[in-house]
C-alpha cells in the first residue's frame, strides 16, 4: 500500500526553520540589549555621582570662576572613577564640560552629561556594529544662612580645656563645608551674656567668612555662666533681619551644660523693692537697665539682700556697655516675665511658660532659686525656637558631655525623637557627643544635613 505525504508537513518544517532563525536572532539581540542596558546603568551612576560630588564641592570656590574650575576637576575624577576608559570594551567614553547656573534665586545647579559608544556582538548581523549611549544628571544646591550659637561658659575649660580645644577644632571644619560664594555665616558666642561676634548681614560672596570666623574662635576663651535663651534669640534675630526667603535659614546651637543665666531689663533702685532690680549708684540714673540673673552662688552677678530681694549688682546700659569683663549684647532680647518682676522689655512674642517646664510657680516667681533661673530660661529658649521654626528656620543642636539636658536640646531642635516634637514645623536634629573626640564628627554630621541638595 502506497503512503501519501501530506504537503502541509513541508510547510510546517519551513515555518519552524524560519521561526528558529528569528528566535535565534532575537536571543542574540537580547544579549546585546542586556549588555547595553548594563553599560547605560553604569554610565547613569557615573554622571549622577559626578553631579552630586561637584555640587558639594562648590564650597571650594570663592568666585564663580573658581567654582567652575573645581567642578571640572571633580567631575573628571568622579566620572572616570565610575566609568574608566575602555570600561566593558567601550569604544569611546567621556563627558561634556559641566555647566553651573542659578535656575532661581538661592539655588545653584550643576549639570553633567556623559556618553559612550559600545560595540555590538550579534547585532552586527544586521549591520549594527556599535551603539551610542548618552545620559545626563542635574543636582541643585540650596544656599544657606547659618548662625552658629556657641557655648564658651566656664565648664568648657574643664578637663584641661579639652572641650574648648575640641570646639576650636570643630568649628573651622564645619564652616569649611559651606560656600563663601553662595552661603552666609554668623556666630554668637555666649556665656553669662551673648555676643554677636560675626553678623550675617552682608551680601553673598562678599566675605571671607571661613578665615574670619576661625580668627574669632581662636580669640575666645571659656568663662562664665550659660545664657542659652539670650544667645538663641540674638542669633535668630540677626538671621531674621536678613529677610532672605530664597535660602535656608539655619540655627546651630552648641552647649556642654544646662542653662544657668537669664537676661532681661530691670528697674534701677537705691532701696529694696519688688525684685529683681539693678543696684543704683552715683553714675546711674533711675532708668531701666539690662541685667543677667544666674544660678545663685558667690560668683553670680546678683545677690539676695537681707530683705530677700534680688539685687543685680552689675547691670549695664541698653547701648551695650561692657561690664565685669563680659560683652553684653542682649538689648534686643524680648522677654515676657511675670508682672512681679517689673519687666520693661517688649512683651509681644515670648512667654516664660512652656509645657517643657509646666511646673513653674505662679507669680511672684522666686528668682533666687537656681532651678527657677534654669526653668524660666529653658522655657524662653523653647518659645524662641518655636517662633523661629514658625518662620521656616531649621534648628540643629549639639550637646557635649554628661551635663547636657538632652530632652531640652531635642525640643529646641524639634528632633523627631523629642517628646515635644511638632510635625507641623521643620524637623531638626539633636546630636550628642559623649566626649571631646566625638565633637568634630557631630559638627560634620550637622554640616552634611544642612547642605541641602534638592535634586
Amino acid at each position: 500500500m502506497k503512503m501519501i505525504r501530506n504537503p502541509r508537513s513541508g510547510q510546517i518544517m519551513v515555518l519552524l526553520s524560519i521561526a528558529s532563525v528569528l528566535l535565534l536572532l532575537l536571543g542574540a539581540a537580547m544579549v546585546d540589549w542586556i549588555y547595553i542596558f548594563t553599560v547605560r546603568a553604569r554610565l547613569v551612576t557615573a554622571v549622577d555621582a559626578s553631579a552630586m560630588a561637584a555640587t558639594r564641592e562648590l564650597v571650594s570656590g570663592a568666585t564663580l570662576a573658581a567654582q567652575q574650575a573645581t567642578v571640572d576637576r571633580v567631575v573628571d575624577r568622579i566620572f572616570h572613577a565610575n566609568f574608566p576608559d575602555n570600561f566593558l570594551m567601550a569604544i569611546s567614553s567621556g563627558f561634556d564640560p559641566p555647566t553651573i547656573d542659578q535656575p532661581s534665586p538661592g539655588r545653584t545647579r550643576v549639570q553633567v552629561s556623559g556618553h559612550a559608544v559600545m560595540p555590538t556582538f550579534f547585532l552586527r548581523i544586521v549591520g549594527k556594529t556599535d551603539f551610542p549611549i548618552s545620559v545626563s544628571a542635574t543636582a541643585v544646591r540650596q544656599d544657606s544662612n547659618v548662625m552658629l550659637v556657641l557655648d564658651r561658659s566656664g565648664s568648657m575649660g574643664d578637663f584641661g580645656g579639652a572641650p574648648w580645644d575640641a570646639l576650636q577644632s570643630a568649628v573651622p571644619l564645619f564652616v569649611n563645608e559651606f560656600s563663601e560664594q553662595n552661603d552666609r555665616f554668623g556666630t554668637v558666642f555666649y556665656s553669662t551674656n551673648p555676643f554677636l561676634d560675626y553678623t550675617i548681614q552682608y551680601p553673598k560672596g562678599t566675605k571671607p567668612f571661613k578665615s574670619e570666623i576661625q580668627t574669632i574662635v581662636e580669640g575666645h576663651s571659656p568663662g562664665g555662666w550659660t545664657n542659652i535663651a539670650a544667645a538663641l534669640y540674638q542669633g535668630y534675630d540677626d538671621v531674621r533681619d536678613l529677610a532672605d526667603a530664597d535660602s535656608l535659614n539655619v540655627l546651630v546651637l552648641f552647649s556642654d551644660g544646662i542653662l544657668t543665666a537669664l537676661t532681661n531689663q530691670f528697674p534701677v533702685r537705691s532701696a529694696p523693692g519688688a525684685g529683681p532690680w539693678c543696684v543704683a549708684n552715683g553714675a546711674e540714673p533711675a532708668t531701666p537697665r539690662w541685667g543677667t540673673l544666674t544660678g545663685n552662688g558667690p560668683e553670680g552677678p546678683f545677690k539676695i539682700n537681707q530683705d530677700g530681694q534680688v539685687a543685680i549688682d552689675d547691670c549695664f546700659q541698653a547701648g551695650g556697655a561692657a561690664y565685669t569683663g563680659e560683652d553684653p549684647q542682649a538689648e534686643n532680647l524680648i522677654l515676657n516675665v511675670p508682672v512681679s518682676w517689673t519687666p520693661l522689655g517688649e512683651t509681644d512674642v515670648f512667654s516664660i511658660y512652656h509645657s517643657f517646664n509646666a511646673a513653674l510657680p505662679s507669680p511672684p516667681i522666686p528668682a533666687s532659686s537656681n532651678d527657677t533661673v534654669t526653668m524660666v530660661g529653658e522655657n524662653l529658649a523653647l518659645n524662641i525656637a518655636n517662633q523661629a521654626r514658625n518662620e521656616g528656620f531649621l534648628i540643629y543642636t549639639i550637646g557635649l558631655g554628661p551635663g547636657v539636658d538632652g530632652p531640652f536640646m531635642e525640643a529646641i531642635a524639634n528632633d523627631p525623637d523629642s517628646a515635644y516634637y511638632d510635625s507641623t514645623q521643620p524637623s531638626g536634629e539633636y546630636i550628642f557627643a559623649d566626649d571631646s573626640d566625638a565633637l568634630i564628627e557631630a559638627f560634620l554630621r550637622v554640616a552634611s544635613a544642612v547642605v541641602h541638595i534638592t535634586q
